[in-house]
């Protein structure tokens, strides 16, 4: 630890640094799984190190009508099959299915429902989310209740007996809340034995937060997040232990078409072998931006999980092996907020996180739900931690010290 009260990510172990903020000791081979396990699904005979893609949409029958064999590709694909075997281990779940999107994976889940039942739904979502919520359930004219799930007495008054999912996002994108996994869990398999619990966990990845290890029914991904990380593939995916659930799952992602393509599949497996490095950066650098935003005079509040001063720190520490590249902060003075974002030469105002380009907004407004309109969303991807803490000292210092001696901005690297 140095002068400043950081530690110093060059002479100490990240590893023990985690470990020693609090979180829990991550899986010693995940690494090595993700680059070795589509080596044991290959579906060909080759020697090629990397799986191979197949892009064929329709197979020949050896047996008529044999539900074991490939017959056509909206239902079943060698190069999307080898992928969700490769996720469902990295989940340490017995099977994963993937979509063409995380929306899709999520209008997959709701489409298990029939007239008349309940989703309860912590009302600290993402805004697309909350929009398929409320739009899909009126449709099919299925209940919906949003409600805070850090009050289990708020969320026991939105237990009636019609209720099937209870759904939450920890940690959520916008406000970083975390929730308790195990404990909500708990709550919802004793008083709803027929409900299901399905947590979000976009943010982390299965390489930092495993929900169903703590009780969750259904975890669910925007694979494009930080899964794939790359920015170049649109794709979701659910994670699940239950034999029925997997197979209602696996008949609405064939019956319903929203299947991902097998070329985005090869890229996504093909990603998954940089998962943990690409993690572990991001975790490094985003601890790195948010302690050194802790020290300055302009900052009213950051919510890192990672930090002491979160108000759920705890709760992070014991369901999770770290933390990504996601964060927010509030200035002191609202009035800098649009300066803050209009001076930064560095982060980027994109609609995504999880890429390997960082960026910056403010956080998303969201009907019923009081966001602090001064909160600033930010996702670090992999840039070198001391250039983006320069980039944001310029931009509250009003832009100029972005630039060189002769007016150049030295920030821009395009």
């Amino acid at each position: 630890m140095n002068s400043n009260g950081e530690y110093d990510f060059d002479d100490h172990n990240e590893q023990s640094l985690w470990e020693s903020i609090g979180f829990l000791k991550k899986s010693r081979s995940f690494a090595t799984k993700s680059i070795h396990m589509d080596r044991k699904f290959e579906e060909f005979e080759s020697s090629s190190t990397l799986s191979l893609i197949n892009l064929t949409s329709t197979y020949k029958l050896f047996e008529a009508h044999n539900p074991s064999s490939y017959q056509y590709s909206r239902f079943g694909n060698p190069t999307r099959n080898n992928l969700e075997k490769c996720l469902a281990s990295l989940e340490n779940a017995k099977y994963a299915v993937t979509y063409a999107s995380g929306l899709g994976a999520q209008t997959a889940i709701i489409s298990t429902l029939k007239r008349g039942e309940k989703i309860v739904v912590d009302f600290d979502m993402n805004f697309d989310s909350i929009r398929l919520f409320k739009n899909f359930t009126s449709n099919m004219e299925m209940e919906i209740e949003f409600v805070d799930f850090t009050d289990l007495d708020g969320l026991k008054n939105a237990m009636t007996e019609n209720v099937k999912l209870v759904w939450m996002e920890s940690p959520s994108s916008r406000t970083m809340k975390v929730l308790d996994i195990r404990r909500i869990a708990d709550f919802v398999h004793e008083n709803l034995p027929n409900a299901r619990l399905v947590v979000d966990n976009t943010i982390l990845s299965s390489y930092l937060q495993c929900p169903l290890e703590f009780g969750a029914d259904v975890v669910v991904y925007s694979i494009n997040k930080y899964v794939h990380g790359y920015s170049d593939v649109v794709m979701g995916s659910i994670a699940v232990n239950d034999d029925k659930i997997h197979e209602k799952l696996k008949y609405h992602q064939g019956a319903m078409g929203i299947i991902p393509s097998p070329f985005d599949c090869y890229m996504v497996n093909k990603s998954l072998k940089t998962l943990s490095l690409r993690m572990d950066h991001h975790m490094k650098v985003a601890y790195k931006v948010a302690k050194w935003l802790e020290r300055q005079p302009q900052v009213d509040l950051v919510l890192h999980p990672a930090l002491q001063s979160h108000p759920q720190h705890d709760i992070a520490c014991r369901q999770s092996h770290g933390h990504s590249g996601v964060f927010a902060f509030k200035l002191k003075n609202p009035e800098n907020v649009e300066n803050l974002l209009k001076n930064l030469k560095i982060f980027l105002k994109v609609e995504s996180i999880g890429g390997f380009e960082s960026f910056m907004r403010r956080a998303e407004k969201v009907d019923g739900l009081k966001i602090d309109e001064n909160l600033i969303n930010v996702s670090i991807g992999l840039e070198d931690a001391d250039d983006l803490i320069e980039d944001i000292q310029q931009a509250m210092d009003g832009g100029s010290k972005g630039n060189d001696e002769n007016g150049n901005n030295k920030l821009e690297f395009y």
